[in-house]
């Protein structure tokens, strides 16, 4: 769904206006990220960034915000009226969790609904509001409701981790996740770019389990921070960065990132062993492969003779060289990282995961014939799924005689049969690390 410019054509600059069609967007599958430029499109900055932050509140909360409305209506909304019920469910959250004065909640999104031509609603939306303004909105009563979460997936997490996970990880998607910075040991050392970012009065943290991460205070454009533009640091998740660490590449080895967008690791990487003999980027989309380009050449100041950036699927790569070292961050579900985006929590479905599973097995046989006997295969996720993570890994030991797994200790997470499973649920901000698994693979001889 897109923002009907015939019907609506005045309400083309109206924030909730649009804040409504982009998460109808969302509701009919297509991400955030797509949806949100098109549908705020004539909309000025500080419009844009009001839109933005009640769609990532709402889209946190959205499975208890509907089952809280839902209790509150005398009879479901038709799904023809998918407008009003996202407009109730929108509002909701405004007058709950931002600070816009109440009274121009109310008028704003009773007046929206008549210019909707909702009239029969408006009524309604007044009443439904008014009650929430007098605390009268219900707790949530639904398993999905509890957890904020899918039903599917909140079942799922219980099941393969228990109920005291499936809280704290409800809990912690939805907070607005932190900013963590990867610090170029090349150029500067963790303690002293935490002293540029005291001289530039920017507050941060070291963190407690990584030592190239830095946690800042609050989030803000990477135009401010010292360095940025020359490749002293760069913005990555926490759990993310083990990942080059894990892989343990050193100078003169061949490395294959095989699925390599954005390019975050891809330059932790080059970070670590400058001097590699050679290094393949691989991504399955061109235009994903601008930015490992521009992220490479930032970080290493060009794009040094021994990296190739190439455009294809990992599965389809062929070269007659076999690597040292093959970084496999594979599709996935992202269910670690829905805090960042939360509109994953709406988009993914439970029968994507057989899917993923399968795709995730043909890119691992793959990647394997291309690794040299002795070299290191890093298997990484961002899913918290045991699907696709340690029983993935299990199945492919079992068929594939010559390999062993290499058994990993890491600061955070959990150790399993095989490998480690990393889940989002540290609250204390220099803690703080996305859901993701790793797995470390040998070619034996």
């Amino acid at each position: 769904m897109a923002i009907n410019e015939a019907l609506y054509p005045k309400l083309l600059k109206n924030t909730r206006f649009v804040a409504v069609e982009t998460l109808c967007c969302v509701l009919s599958g297509e991400s955030l990220t797509d949806a949100l430029p098109k549908c705020a499109e004539k909309l000025n900055d500080n419009d844009r960034r009001f839109v933005q932050h009640l769609l990532f509140g709402t889209l946190r909360q959205y499975d208890a915000l509907e089952d809280r409305v839902s209790q509150m209506l005398s009879k479901p909304i038709k799904p023809s009226e998918i407008e009003v019920k996202v407009s109730l469910i929108l509002a909701t959250y405004e007058l709950t969790e931002m600070a816009t004065a109440e009274y121009a909640i109310l008028n704003n999104w009773v007046n929206l609904i008549k210019a909707m031509d909702k009239d029969w609603a408006a009524g309604l939306t007044n009443a439904i509001l008014r009650n929430v303004q007098r605390g009268k909105l219900p707790p949530a009563k639904l398993p999905a409701g509890k957890s904020n979460m899918p039903g599917w997936f909140a079942k799922r997490l219980e099941n393969q981790w228990g109920s005291e996970a499936l809280e704290e990880i409800g809990t912690f998607y939805q907070l607005h996740p932190e900013m963590i910075l990867r610090v170029n040991l090349q150029k500067n050392s963790r303690d002293e770019y935490l002293a540029k970012l005291k001289a530039a009065d920017i507050p941060a943290l070291a963190h407690a389990f990584v030592d190239t991460a830095i946690v800042l205070e609050s989030p803000m454009s990477v135009e401010h921070l010292p360095g940025f533009a020359e490749g002293a640091v760069s913005v990555q998740d926490a759990a993310a960065q083990l990942a080059a660490q894990l892989l343990d590449v050193k100078d003169g080895m061949k490395v294959l990132d095989a699925c390599s967008a954005p390019g975050g690791k891809t330059t932790a990487i080059l970070e670590r062993a400058p001097k590699l003999e050679k290094l393949y980027a691989l991504d399955s989309s061109k235009e994903r492969l601008v930015r490992v380009t521009e992220n490479i050449e930032r970080v290493c100041g060009s794009m040094p003779a021994f990296v190739t950036v190439d455009a294809v699927a990992c599965e389809d790569f062929e070269t007659d060289m076999k690597f040292d070292r093959i970084l496999l961050d594979v599709p996935c579900s992202a269910t670690g990282i829905m805090h960042r985006h939360p509109d994953i929590k709406r988009l993914r479905k439970a029968s994507d995961i057989n899917n993923l599973r399968d795709t995730q097995a043909n890119i691992l046989k793959h990647a394997w014939g291309q690794l040299a006997v002795g070299g290191r295969l890093l298997y990484a996720t961002c899913s918290i799924l045991k699907d696709e993570n340690e029983q993935q890994i299990r199945q492919f030991l079992k068929t594939q005689e010559d390999a062993r797994e290499i058994k990993l200790t890491l600061p955070c997470g959990e150790a399993r049969d095989e490998g480690v499973q990393i889940l989002p649920r540290y609250f204390e901000s220099e803690k703080s690390v996305d859901g993701f698994y790793y797995a470390l693979l040998e070619k034996m001889g």
